[in-house]
């Protein structure tokens, strides 16, 4: 699944293939977008030979992980969620947040440590939970360990 990054800075580290994008970061995926003040793409390592991480990118180079940073917002669906820290795993199709995560997914919103989403299977795991799942006007607050 394509990835669309666009910020206003970008820096190339070939020789750690890796890139970072700094300023108003955006990240796109076909059923995901992701807002953050930072963002570090781990590149797979290459398999042409050729000088430019765009380059070998083209050549079949893919995204291992996206580390975000700063004011991470995701929405996915009718899903946002919020953290300081973000970890984008592609081969695993895993998101893990940290730092005071927070979803918002229709009628609840739930709070925790470590909040997971495993996207091929559409679960989240949220340790160290409270919830509020809404009901009407009433709520109901839950909080787990």
């Amino acid at each position: 699944m394509p990835i669309s990054i666009r910020s206003e800075k970008m820096t190339l580290k070939n020789l750690e293939n890796k890139i970072i994008f700094e300023g108003k970061v955006l990240i796109t995926r076909e059923d995901m977008t992701i807002n953050a003040d930072r963002a570090e793409v781990l590149l797979s390592e290459s398999k042409g030979e050729s000088d430019s991480v765009l380059e070998e990118t083209n050549d079949g180079r893919e995204v291992e992980k996206i580390t975000t940073l700063g004011n991470v917002l995701i929405v996915r669906g009718a899903q946002k969620a919020k953290a300081d820290k973000g970890v984008y795993e592609s081969g695993k199709a895993l998101f893990v947040l940290t730092g005071n995560p927070e979803v918002w997914d229709n009628d609840f919103h739930v709070k925790g440590e470590v909040i997971t989403f495993y996207l091929d299977e559409e679960r989240t795991l949220v340790s160290e939970s409270q919830a509020v799942i809404y009901n009407g006007k009433a709520g109901l607050s839950r909080k787990e360990k």
